[in-house]
């Protein structure tokens, strides 16, 4: 992943990770997310929304954006 964008105010510590680091990781972050999709205030969910939106193209999902419109325009 030659490709991977690096913050510059978040400094991580150069090293190898391991697999099971990997997981343990994907599975805080779902945790996280699952406790904001609870607990967010009404109030904050349109800003987490643009956050979501950058972090799902920075992942990867280029065809966001058409999904998104097909996905509003049926609210």
């Amino acid at each position: 992943m030659k490709n991977i964008i690096k913050f510059p105010c978040m400094e991580v510590e150069d090293k190898e990770y391991s697999e099971e680091t990997f997981k343990w990781l994907v599975d805080r972050i779902k945790g996280y997310v699952d406790f904001l999709a609870r607990n967010a205030p009404k109030k904050d969910k349109s800003e987490w929304s643009k956050k979501f939106i950058v972090i799902l193209k920075f992942l990867g999902d280029y065809s966001l954006e058409d999904k998104l419109k097909v996905f509003e325009s049926k609210q």
